[in-house]
């Protein structure tokens, strides 16, 4: 008997380290249970405001997308214009012309005045003799 009593003993003991060994266990990785709990809370909320910024910045693309394609065809409207535009050579040949006219017209006033001018001494004489006869 001696024997069985130093086993029973010996057996309690065994079962009391392995249950000292679980209860120190279960306490550690409490702990870890309850952080993954937390983790994966935060992780959920986190994945809903990436979600949410995605679906914000997604809409503000699009946005500017329609402005972009808006100023697009506004500078396709402005190109077509410019493409009618004389350039500088032109405006500066064309000011040159206008100013060459612009001393022939006076010089073709000036003979006006100057034929006129003759025209009226004629019938001025003109109608001198007219009189006379």
């Amino acid at each position: 008997m001696i024997v069985l009593d130093e086993f029973v003993a010996w057996a309690g003991a065994g079962l009391l380290a392995i249950n000292l060994a679980v209860t120190v266990w279960n306490i550690v990785t409490s702990g870890s249970k309850k952080n993954g709990q937390k983790i994966d809370a935060l992780e959920k909320s986190l994945n809903r405001t990436l979600n949410d910024q995605a679906a914000k910045a997604d809409e503000r693309l699009d946005k500017l997308e329609t402005r972009t394609g808006s100023q697009d065809k506004r500078i396709a409207l402005v190109e077509q214009e410019m493409r009618h535009l004389p350039t500088k050579d032109q405006v500066s040949d064309l000011r040159n012309s206008i100013t060459q006219l612009e001393g022939t017209i006076k010089e073709i006033g000036a003979s006006l005045n100057a034929t006129a001018h003759t025209v009226s001494r004629i019938d001025t004489y003109l109608r001198k003799d007219d009189s006379k006869s």
